[in-house]
């Protein structure tokens, strides 16, 4: 995600896939911020170092982190 001036900012990390709809399990590293819940565009930054940009279509709170379900991304995994 990106602040006012473009820089990124990083709110959290995917921690592992969840449920059966396709759900990530994100830790977020401000547990109190509900910026992940406006579900505005996000940058994934993959373990191979590739990024994309990907819509978030559904956000949800559990427990200490938020579930999120992106957009379909062909290719990624």
């Amino acid at each position: 995600m990106a602040d006012e001036a473009g820089a990124e900012i990083a709110v959290g990390e995917v921690s592992r896939p969840h449920g059966i709809r396709g759900e990530l399990r994100v830790h977020v590293y401000n547990e109190t911020s509900d910026v992940l819940l406006k579900k505005p565009p996000v940058r994934l930054v993959l373990a191979d170092g590739s990024a994309r940009s990907v819509k978030i279509v559904a956000a949800r709170r559990a427990n200490k982190a938020i579930l999120v379900e992106l957009v379909s991304i062909e290719g990624l995994g």
